[in-house]
């Protein structure tokens, strides 16, 4: 279980992203097509084309840090899209 204070928000890229982008890439695709902030702290979800890849972005006081997940099987189900 992932525990964050209210102030952090979650990004969802809304179309999927090459994963072979770094940390360079995906902070350009926070500022270039998300036009948001990378420093501001909060957390920025890539998925990769056949979502079973995801790498999350997100600025740590003195640098960026990406986590990235294959799974096994499966893939990540799509977010509930309020009515």
């Amino acid at each position: 279980m992932l525990s964050l204070p209210n102030s952090i928000q979650v990004y969802l890229a809304s179309e999927p992203v090459d994963l072979r982008r770094g940390h360079d890439g995906l902070v350009a695709l926070v500022r270039n097509h998300l036009h948001l902030d990378p420093f501001a702290g909060h957390l920025f979800v890539f998925l990769g084309k056949g979502r079973d890849r995801v790498k999350i972005l997100f600025w740590d006081n003195n640098g960026f840090v990406v986590y990235y997940k294959r799974l096994s099987q499966g893939r990540f189900p799509p977010p509930p899209i309020p009515p």
